[in-house]
C-alpha cells in the first residue's frame, strides 16, 4: 500500500474499529486521561500503568521477572529526573534513560520498545501530543519499505545501542520524504505506526516487542 495521509488515516480507523486492538487502544486512553493516573510519582500507579501497557502492547515484560520485577521497573520510572515535564516537552532522551536503566546491571534487560510505548501513550493521552514514535519489531523490520536508505536490521542496531534519537530521526525522514509532516503540527506517529504495523503484524506472530 502506498504511504499517503489518506492511507494512514484509513488504517488508523481500522485499528480503532478492530474489536481487539481498538478497544485496548481506547482502554489505555481512558485510564491515562484520569487525573489520578497522569503523573509518574506514585510507584503503585506507575506499576499499574506498566502492567496495562505491557499486556495491551505485548512487550513481554513478565517474561523477564527473574531479572527485573514489576516493582523494580516502576521504581526506575519513578526515579527518572523530571520525567513528567520531559515527556510533556517531547524529550526523546527519556526513552533512552528508561531503557539504559533496565539494560544495566543487575537487570540486563533492554526494554527499549516498552520505554518508547510508555512515553508515547503518556505524551498522546496525558498531554495531547504525538511526540514519540513507537518502536516494535513489526515496524522496525518493515521500515526499509518506505526509506531505501534504511537497511534491514538497522533499527534493531539502534535498539541494541539504545539510540532512540536515531530511530526517531529515521521515522521523521520517512514522513518528510512523503510530505506527511505539516508545519506547526505534531508528526503523525500514531497513524504511521498503525499503517506499518497493522498489515504486517501477522507476519511477526502478532509480536510487538
Amino acid at each position: 500500500m502506498e504511504l499517503t495521509a489518506t492511507a494512514m488515516q484509513e488504517t488508523h480507523e481500522k485499528v480503532l474499529n478492530d474489536k481487539k486492538y481498538g478497544k485496548e487502544f481506547l482502554l489505555i486512553k481512558e485510564i491515562l486521561c484520569k487525573e489520578e493516573y497522569k503523573l509518574n510519582t506514585d510507584i503503585n500507579i506507575i506499576a499499574l500503568k506498566i502492567a496495562l501497557i505491557d499486556v495491551t502492547n505485548s512487550t513481554h515484560i513478565s517474561q523477564h521477572k527473574k531479572k527485573i520485577s514489576l516493582y523494580a521497573l516502576a521504581e526506575i520510572i519513578q526515579n527518572i529526573p523530571n520525567i513528567d515535564e520531559r515527556i510533556e516537552k517531547g524529550d526523546v532522551s527519556v526513552v533512552n534513560d528508561i531503557a539504559k536503566a533496565t539494560a544495566t546491571y543487575p537487570y540486563q534487560r533492554n526494554f527499549f520498545s516498552f520505554a518508547s510505548k510508555y512515553c508515547h501513550y503518556h505524551s498522546l493521552f496525558v498531554y495531547g501530543h504525538d511526540y514519540y514514535p513507537i518502536y516494535d519489531t513489526v515496524v522496525s523490520k518493515n521500515l526499509y519499505r518506505y526509506e531505501p536508505h534504511c537497511k534491514k536490521g538497522e533499527p534493531e542496531k539502534w535498539r541494541n545501542s539504545i539510540r532512540y534519537d536515531l530511530y526517531k530521526e529515521q521515522i521523521d525522514k520517512v514522513l518528510a520524504n512523503y510530505k506527511l509532516i505539516a508545519p506547526e503540527k505534531d508528526a503523525p506517529y500514531t497513524e504511521f505506526d498503525h499503517f506499518v504495523w497493522y498489515p504486517y503484524r501477522k507476519d511477526d506472530g502478532d509480536n510487538q516487542e
